[in-house]
């Protein structure tokens, strides 16, 4: 074993036996509305839901947990997006269709290694590049709805039913949903969905 080895192992061990004793203060102390739980427990984090490992130490979860879906971007030229996501940044192309309204079409790509995934709505009167809205997966939307407008976020869409074969996806696959959004007061647009 060389000399700085063994140091080097007592440091890692030190260093986070130190993070996991100021994360349990910290949780305990400003986090009570929320369960903090550990990244590598299976019950709340199973691999087979996990596109990734996660390695952070400690994660607060509100008690109705709410996932990432995803996040969606304006676009001009859906054809030239999808060559740069697809051709040169490496993302998988999982869905592509007529939008509607000022909408006029809509494609989902997603990062291979971690399942990260991008909504790509094409608005031609749009400004590319915008941050058109995160999603987020919530068990039922209407009690999530009221949750967040009772905390402050403003309500834009109340909580309505998408049929089935909407330009919206779980996985790979259409399918029916319920969602509704809401803006916070740096007027950024969350949308809450359930997929059945």
């Amino acid at each position: 074993m060389r000399p700085g080895a063994c140091r080097l192992g007592i440091a890692r061990r030190l260093a986070a036996a130190l993070l996991k004793a100021i994360g349990t203060m910290v949780d305990s102390q400003i986090f009570s509305g929320y369960q903090t739980v550990s990244s590598s427990d299976e019950r709340i984090f199973p691999l087979s839901e996990r596109s990734s490992p996660v390695n952070r130490g400690h994660l607060c979860q509100i008690a109705n947990p709410m996932h990432l879906h995803h996040h969606a971007i304006i676009v001009t030229d859906m054809d030239e997006a999808i060559q740069n996501f697809c051709e040169r940044l490496g993302q998988q192309l999982i869905l592509r269709h007529p939008g509607k309204g000022e909408i006029t079409e809509v494609a989902f790509v997603e990062e291979p290694r971690t399942g990260h995934r991008m909504e790509l709505i094409a608005k031609p009167n749009g400004k590319t590049g915008e941050l058109d809205h995160i999603a987020f997966e919530v068990e039922n939307v209407d009690s999530e709805f009221e949750r967040l407008t009772s905390a402050g976020l403003i309500p834009e869409d109340p909580p309505a039913d998408v049929p089935q074969g909407a330009f919206l996806f779980k996985k790979i696959h259409s399918s029916s949903c319920r969602l509704a959004h809401l803006r916070d007061k740096n007027d950024l647009k969350i949308q809450i969905v359930h997929y059945d």
